[in-house]
């Protein structure tokens, strides 16, 4: 899974980076409680909550969307393998 978080917010922009993803892979996200769901773990550590919860089913999307996330600079964090972390280590 990972989880894109932009800093700067602008609602066509969402649109269109959301079109791009979905392009690449049909599991993206926007939903404000997956992302809610996806923002913390069981840790201390409190940063945000991500535009996009991408969940990539394969090496050629997740190359993919590693570089459209690159071309338009947004941070990716990635979290995998257990659903829930006990220290922050999966977060940011």
């Amino acid at each position: 899974m990972l989880k894109l978080l932009r800093q700067t917010k602008s609602q066509n922009k969402d649109k269109t980076i959301y079109k791009s993803l979905n392009k690449l892979t049909e599991n993206v996200s926007c939903d404000l409680y997956e992302r809610a769901c996806y923002s913390e773990d069981a840790g201390p550590i409190r940063f945000g909550m991500p535009d996009f919860i991408v969940q990539p089913i394969n090496e050629k999307e997740i190359q993919d969307i590693l570089r459209l996330a690159n071309e338009r600079l947004i941070p990716v964090y990635v979290r995998g393998g257990v659903p829930r972390s006990r220290w922050g280590n999966a977060v940011y």
